[in-house]
């Protein structure tokens, strides 16, 4: 159980592209890093960690008291999981704190065959509410990154009735539009997955809306600075900086500012701690930031939470220009400018304007040339383009003159776990042996003519160098080096060590692979139980069959549906109710589910689940004979873990809808060894691409006498998608067709 939260230390957890980065972070004040293998990353496109890396990362942290977290966070296919296995033996040598995970198969698989590994959920599974938590806590998560669409009331609600679970909560970065983890335009657009690794961030694109170009579903960068201290207050256990695709400088700006920010806290009990430090939280605008936004935290549709003019670095505002006489723009300083500084001009409230831009020569107000100027000076500045009065100024990027040192990565010390083996030498032979992992036993000897050293050195400095480094191999030999010659100082050439050595490693690398294998033939049958009862499902493969009838495009049972059971398809007597992914009032919600449940006794229900506190309820609705369940579009069923975790856990689980973002080549593959039936849905656009409490109707404030409803069109690149909002809750739905990804 986890008691008193409030008295422990809440961890400052920072974002690492690569080892430099991580490094950096930690030297910033960072307690965590948390980074991305090569493989099975949501950030793929972030430089991300080999085996070596994770090795020396390892050992730096051991090294200085720190934590790191390997983010295993994407959609894993069938066909990866002897790689995914493989990786999973690998890490568990390395000891990371924890592996984060979105992939409820993979979840289900670490906890069963890895169990030394600590499982984090990651904001990509999408855990909102208490059942969330509590489906999470049974099956074996330490920790929930919890998805950002929550209020601090909602954390401050889930911290008090889960007090046996971690909460890890984002502090600071960029925003997804839809909910992480339900999001599908890149995936269906595109064929690259945010689900896996490859997003397109087609949120960022600008659309036309009428006949104005808005970046409409790009949101403002997350910034709490000192909101952070009321997170702290409730007892959240971790503060997450986003960025594994961002630079050093930028985690290590952001760093910097909390570290100082949760500091003066400690120090002073106070929850405008460092309110006023300008310095920290300039250099964390300046090395990205679009407008700052607390996000959801106060506000269930956000607040300040679209920016529709401008989707990228917007930096620290420079001032507005006052005048434009070619080539030179006027403008009251806001804030500091140095010669070689990069601008970034922007006309407001007006799309696709921008211009980036570099001061090479700036002038004060007697129009003479100067290095720098500051807060409240007139500034002339060389802008070869032509600018117009009332257009806005931005540094995005100052001229500091300061270069971080490099880091020679080499010389991290890599950590491993250490066997014991010997070396030994006699007159006629040297021999080296080893046993690893309990009782897995390795040697290789090499007949040679050992000699006298004549110079009366030892062998032993020559043999452990040698012996040192295993290669790419996790682990590390202690060495007991045994001399049974009747010299004091035998002797033998080092090429003779070379051979050795080659010839040892080849069969220890053997054998681990031997044991990797193993691992993988024996884990993968495990699953394979072959498949569920034989039922017709054919039809199931139009989707939007199962809307309710009187919802023209949401895919979902609302609460107002449970009212009357004829709102839901019919199917031999059976009412198909598709269960709402993401639940503002989860308790109303379920009760009225449970309501019809119970007064519509005779009538079967086939309920569809979209989320992982589905589970949860599911196994208390399972009591009712009347109550049976499919795995709907948003549980993922992309590999035989997921499937099998679901059969378990489900009871009378009818059938199971293939992830939508998947080929069919992976589906015909995953229905041959799925253990209940498996749909492959025809009619993907008929899914919301995007899913977000972000209602755009909020411009800034929820226009008066608003019904939470509306209905229109955008379009992007010849494509036209619809917008409809329910409820305050928007969804985004491709008008056009979308093909299955062959």
């Amino acid at each position: 159980m986890i008691l008193n939260q409030k008295d422990k230390r809440t961890e400052l957890l920072a974002p690492a592209g690569d080892l430099t980065t991580a490094i950096r972070a930690y030297e910033a004040g960072a307690d965590a890093v948390y980074v991305g293998y090569k493989e099975f990353s949501a950030r793929g496109h972030a430089k991300n960690f080999t085996l070596l890396d994770l090795q020396r990362l390892k050992g730096y942290a051991h090294q200085h008291g720190k934590a790191f977290y390997v983010a295993l966070n994407t959609l894993v296919t069938d066909s990866e999981l002897s790689s995914l296995i493989a990786f999973l033996k690998n890490l568990e040598l390395l000891e990371p704190n924890a592996v984060i995970v979105q992939d409820l198969g993979v979840a289900g698989l670490i906890f069963k065959h890895f169990p030394s590994l600590t499982l984090y959920a990651s904001t990509q599974m999408a855990v909102h509410n208490s059942a969330g938590l509590a489906m999470a806590t049974e099956m074996g998560i330490r920790r929930v990154i919890l998805s950002r669409e929550l209020t601090l009331d909602d954390i401050k609600r889930l911290r008090a009735q889960h007090s046996d679970i971690e909460l890890e909560v984002f502090i600071h970065g960029a925003l997804c539009y839809s909910f992480s983890g339900l999001c599908l335009a890149s995936g269906l657009l595109l064929s690259r997955s945010g689900n896996r690794g490859q997003c397109a961030q087609i949120c960022r694109n600008y659309f036309m809306v009428g006949k104005e170009r808005q970046f409409c579903f790009s949101c403002n960068d997350l910034f709490y600075a000192h909101h952070v201290l009321k997170l702290k207050e409730i007892g959240v256990n971790s503060f997450k900086i986003e960025g594994r695709l961002k630079t050093a400088e930028y985690v290590v700006a952001a760093v910097l500012l909390y570290r100082r920010i949760l500091d003066c806290a400690d120090a002073t009990q106070t929850s405008k701690a460092n309110e006023n430090d300008s310095l920290l939280l300039d250099k964390a605008r300046l090395t990205f930031a679009r407008k700052a936004t607390t996000g959801y935290l106060y506000s269930r549709h956000g607040d300040d939470l679209i920016d529709p003019s401008y989707a990228g670095h917007r930096g620290i505002f420079l001032g507005v220009v006052k005048d434009y006489q070619q080539p030179f723009v006027t403008v009251d300083l806001n804030y500091p400018l140095k010669r070689n500084d990069t601008l970034l001009c922007l006309t407001p409230k007006k799309a696709c304007t921008e211009q980036r831009f570099n001061a090479f020569e700036i002038k004060n107000s007697s129009h003479k040339n100067v290095q720098e100027l500051k807060r409240g000076q007139l500034a002339l500045i060389r802008a070869d383009f032509a600018c117009t009065r009332g257009q806005e100024l931005y540094l995005i990027n100052s001229n500091s003159g300061k270069k971080e040192k490099k880091i020679d990565l080499k010389t991290i010390p890599k950590f491993g776990p250490r066997f014991k083996a010997q070396f030994v030498v006699d007159e006629k032979s040297i021999c080296i042996s080893a046993r690893f992992l309990d009782d897995v036993d390795v040697s290789c000897a090499l007949d040679v003519a050992v000699s006298a050293s004549k110079d009366r050195k030892s062998l032993e400095g020559p043999v452990r160098q040698m012996f040192a480094v295993l290669g790419d191999l996790p682990f590390y030999l202690d060495l007991d080096i045994i001399n049974q010659t009747p010299w004091e100082f035998p002797f033998v050439p080092l090429s003779l060590l070379k051979k050795i050595k080659v010839c040892f490693l080849n069969k220890l690398k053997g054998r681990f692979d031997d044991v990797v294998a193993d691992k993988i033939k024996t884990t993968l049958p495990s699953v394979c139980v072959g498949q569920g009862p034989a039922s017709s499902i054919r039809e199931f493969g139009v989707r939007s069959k199962l809307s309710p009838h009187h919802h023209s495009r949401i895919p979902f049972a609302d609460a107002d549906d449970f009212k009357d059971p004829e709102f839901f398809f019919s199917l031999h007597n059976d009412r198909y109710v598709p269960l709402c992914p993401v639940l503002r009032d989860e308790a109303s919600y379920f009760a009225g589910l449970k309501d019809m449940i119970a007064d519509n006794a005779q009538t079967s229900f086939v309920l569809g689940l979209n989320n992982v506190h589905h589970i949860y309820y599911a196994r208390q609705l399972a009591t009712n004979d009347n109550v049976s369940f499919f795995i709907d579009v948003y549980l993922y069923a992309a590999n035989r873990f997921s499937l099998t975790l679901y059969h378990q856990l489900i009871p009378r689980l009818r059938f199971a809808y293939f992830w939508p973002e998947g080929t069919r080549a992976e589906f015909e593959s995953l229905r041959d060894v799925s253990p209940i039936p498996l749909v492959n849905m025809s009619d993907r656009q008929t899914l919301p691409l995007f899913i977000s409490y972000g209602c755009l109707k909020k411009q800034p404030v929820c226009p008066k006498n608003c019904l939470g409803k509306d209905r229109f069109t955008v379009k992007n690149a010849g494509q036209s998608f619809e917008v409809l909002i329910d409820n305050c809750v928007a969804y985004v739905f491709s008008v056009d067709p979308l093909t299955v990804p062959s």
